[in-house]
């Protein structure tokens, strides 16, 4: 799925041969050039982490597990012209990432474990986790409402686009936008929206001193 960024243009015009009684010569006038495709940039409303704040161990109290309130986001992605492009998240820390995070989770919030991103360890346990989605009602491109479309990033030949479960992201799955009602990636030149992050945190008992929540995503941006 990962094709060129750049299309090479090359022309050839062959000079005329003039022909004389004294001499035959010939010349060749080349002409090369690069057409680029448009350069896109991804940026996000906070240049610095998406912060929770201070968690006091009470409250755990009574829980295993500790649902934070989401945390809305906004990303826009500006190109110098209208281009097909995609987002495809990795995970910095994926090795702490728990995958029960969404056991007896029902509803928008449900997910597979295959979605959870990790937040980092304390000693030798798994902080928990979080999940990512986009809100769909937030996300315009070129003036319009789109939606969004996910396919395998490493994908063999054909690729097939699908719409993912409460538009949740997963790592190595990218994430482009195309009209309502296709799933076709559509050519843009300014796309805007909300991604909504909710941590799940395992209760940490005996702490004797503060765990850092330390969750980490690197987006790379796909020409598609």
């Amino acid at each position: 799925m990962k094709l060129g960024h750049r299309i090479v243009c090359s022309l050839c015009i062959a000079g005329a041969v003039v022909r004389s009684s004294s001499a035959e010569t010939a010349a060749e006038l080349t002409v090369a050039g690069t057409i680029r495709a448009g350069a896109c940039q991804l940026s996000f409303s906070e240049p610095g982490p998406a912060h929770f704040g201070v968690i006091s161990t009470m409250a755990f109290k009574g829980r295993k597990r500790l649902h934070l309130e989401s945390k809305d986001v906004a990303f826009r992605i500006l190109c110098d012209a209208r281009i097909r492009v995609g987002v495809t998240p990795r995970d910095n820390q994926r090795g702490s990432a728990d995958r029960s995070i969404g056991e007896g989770v029902e509803g928008e919030d449900s997910h597979e474990p295959a979605d959870v991103f990790g937040l980092g360890r304390h000693g030798n346990r798994n902080l928990g986790g979080f999940v990512a989605r986009f809100v769909e009602s937030s996300l315009i491109a070129d003036g319009r409402r789109v939606e969004v479309i996910s396919a395998p990033s490493e994908a063999e030949g054909s690729v097939r686009w699908e719409r993912r479960n409460a538009r949740q992201i997963r790592g190595g799955v990218t994430n482009a936008w195309g009209a309502q009602g296709t799933l076709t990636p559509g050519t843009y030149s300014n796309i805007s929206g909300v991604m909504r992050i909710r941590p799940v945190l395992n209760k940490q008992e005996n702490l004797t001193q503060d765990a850092s929540i330390d969750g980490s995503l690197t987006f790379e941006l796909e020409y598609l």
